[in-house]
């Protein structure tokens, strides 16, 4: 299986010496570029920066597209949103996308609608 992630869970797990969890749980662990550099590359004065640097099992990966959305209006930093463009340009279909986010909708999963605008605007979906 594989799973993107960004800083939260690769700093935590690696602050209680349990990155490898990642791996062990997925197999295939992908990080954006602006996520290695803001963990690895910022943080290699950190404490466990070296814990990053030895975990060869990340792949790191550049978003074929860049967002139509200016992040700052989501709220999102430049790590989550290559997170979301990773996901949306490179590893689901239309339908996948459109139909997970449907799924966090009726579970109660509160997203905003300027959010959900700019997702099915990312995934090409007519509003």
């Amino acid at each position: 299986m594989r799973v993107i992630v960004n800083a939260t869970p690769l700093i935590a797990l690696a602050a209680i010496g349990r990155l490898h969890l990642l791996q062990d749980l997925f197999g295939e662990v992908i990080i954006p570029q602006a996520i290695y550099r803001e963990v690895v590359v910022a943080g290699a004065s950190k404490p466990d920066a070296d814990t990053w640097a030895t975990a060869h099992w990340l792949r790191i990966m550049t978003p074929d597209q860049e967002a139509a959305f200016d992040a700052l209006l989501l709220g999102l930093d430049a790590g989550e949103m290559e997170v979301l463009s990773t996901v949306i340009v490179g590893f689901l279909s239309k339908e996948q996308a459109l139909s997970d986010l449907q799924s966090l909708l009726d579970q109660g999963i509160r997203i905003s609608p300027r959010w959900q605008a700019w997702f099915r605007s990312e995934v090409g979906a007519a509003e």
